[in-house]
């Protein structure tokens, strides 16, 4: 399990899966009520450390290798048994916990609702992997021939 400051061994108790055809026929518990996300039944991340990187990165310059490279730093400080997950693994596992997430700001148009057609956003506080974009995103300083 992935914290904040350290990792901490432990085993996952696993259930047969009778309806999957999948290799990977087990499923693991929600660990949520105990403040840790499960990824794929193999490492677990606390909502704490999770929490930390959201709280962190619209408020600094902090991309997911500056975040995980600072982590492993803490963990390397912390004799921790185990050092902190790659930045792709990090980077998967904290995208899946937001999607479980309400991070609903309120913010919205009066005219357009909370879903506007176009949006003008602050890169640095938005920023995120290239594997994330999709073909409708595009930077506001993007030249095109409706500019």
């Amino acid at each position: 399990v992935f914290g904040l400051w350290r990792a901490y061994i432990g085993k996952i108790e696993l259930q047969r899966c009778i309806t999957c055809k999948h290799n990977r026929r087990y499923y693991g518990p929600d660990l949520g009520d105990l403040g840790i996300f499960n990824w794929n039944n193999a490492f677990g991340f606390t909502h704490e450390l999770l929490n930390q990187y959201t709280n962190t990165f619209p408020t600094a310059e902090n991309p997911f290798s500056a975040f995980v490279l600072a982590t492993r730093r803490l963990y390397l400080s912390a004799d921790s048994p185990t050092p902190l997950c790659y930045t792709e693994i990090f980077t998967h596992v904290w995208f899946a916990f937001t999607d479980l997430q309400q991070l609903e700001s309120g913010m919205k148009c009066p005219i357009c609702g909370p879903h506007p057609d176009i949006v003008i956003a602050d890169g640095v506080s938005i920023g995120y992997s290239v594997t994330k974009c999709t073909s409708g995103l595009h930077s506001p300083s993007l030249i095109s021939k409706d500019s």
